[in-house]
């Protein structure tokens, strides 16, 4: 199979369910930009933003990796969808679903909805936080559609492959000083702000919440959410 290259200042519009690159779609030193990838009439596409120069190529594939084996942090890898990476760009990073992505089958809670990348041998959590709104900006998000974004840049080069993924959403809290209980309380932590991110969020864009509040409320939450984020990375290396 060819590819379909976008030069730097080259971008696709109106792509759609019957219109959309099934072969693999190659970015030429974009900062930004989103591929307009699909398969077998289900267009899913994926953005980076803040991007480096160096090239990447995206392909979407509608049907399960070759390993979907979830480790202790995740509850579900999809069997229904991924995105193959290769390149060497690093950039912020949004996933999309849609009602073809089944995502009731993962989780009935956006709250447990992540991001994972698989770096050859495992699946990684790569933070994130559910946005407001899907990718166009047009209806809010939900488990029928809408996306997902990174907290901060992705590294491509160390992952073959992207999809989304649920966790075990665990409100019980136990007295104890072990480490098991220790990285559980941070991860109820990192995900009750990823919540309380997205409610910001949402509240800033339908004018409910003043702007300039909120975005003091949302760079907070954003680097607490990186904190914790560290804080669980660390622990779990």
């Amino acid at each position: 199979m060819g590819h379909i290259n976008f030069a730097p200042n080259a971008h696709a519009f109106d792509a759609h369910n019957g219109s959309h690159a099934v072969a693999p779609v190659v970015s030429k030193s974009h900062t930004s930009f989103v591929f307009p990838v699909g398969d077998q009439g289900v267009y899913q596409p994926m953005m980076i933003t803040e991007g480096s120069a160096d090239e990447l190529t995206v392909k979407f594939n509608l049907r399960a990796f070759s390993n979907t084996q979830p480790n202790r942090a995740i509850e579900q890898i999809s069997n229904r969808f991924y995105w193959a990476v290769d390149g060497d760009k690093e950039a912020l990073l949004s996933l999309t679903w849609n009602s073809f992505s089944e995502l009731t089958f993962l989780t009935d809670e956006l709250a447990a909805l992540v991001m994972v990348g698989y770096n050859g041998t495992d699946w990684e959590v790569i933070p994130a936080i559910v946005d407001p709104f899907n990718l166009d900006g047009n209806s809010p998000t939900s488990l029928r559609e809408g996306s997902i974004r990174s907290i901060d840049p992705v590294r491509f080069s160390r992952f073959e492959a992207l999809s989304l993924d649920s966790v075990v959403l665990d409100t019980s809290l136990k007295v104890s000083e072990s480490k098991k209980d220790f990285q559980h309380k941070l991860s109820i932590a990192y995900k009750e702000a990823r919540e309380t991110h997205y409610w910001l969020q949402l509240l800033k864009d339908a004018d409910f919440l003043d702007k300039e509040i909120a975005t003091n409320f949302l760079v907070e939450c954003d680097e607490l959410l990186r904190i914790l984020g560290s804080i669980l990375k660390t622990i779990k290396n």
